[in-house]
């Protein structure tokens, strides 16, 4: 059992993505984020991680995970409801499931 590397990689960035998602909710735009509430820290596989005034989330990956060049950006656009999120980055095998369509 357990929780596959690229779910763990994921989770960095997940809980971000959930309170961005939620802060863009209640200010009707996704324009203004508070970026000190969100922190992505290292830890096994996470090497650095940032997040803009936009609620753009870039995460970069430990060459632990099989490569020094895996990065993922998480990118939310205001539908007027939600915030609807885009991914890139790559490898793509290495991405979070959400990523790879």
């Amino acid at each position: 059992g357990g929780i596959s590397a690229s779910r763990r990689r994921s989770s960095a960035a997940s809980s971000a993505r959930t309170g961005i998602t939620e802060e863009c909710q209640a200010d009707n735009s996704c324009g203004a984020i508070n970026t000190t509430a969100y922190t992505i820290t290292s830890s096994t596989y996470v090497e650095s991680g940032t997040i803009s005034s936009t609620g753009v989330i870039n995460v970069a990956a430990k060459a632990a995970v099989g490569t020094s060049a895996l990065s993922v950006t998480l990118t939310p656009s205001w539908t007027g409801q939600t915030a609807v999120w885009s991914c890139t980055g790559a490898p793509i095998k290495y991405m979070p499931a959400t990523c790879r369509g």
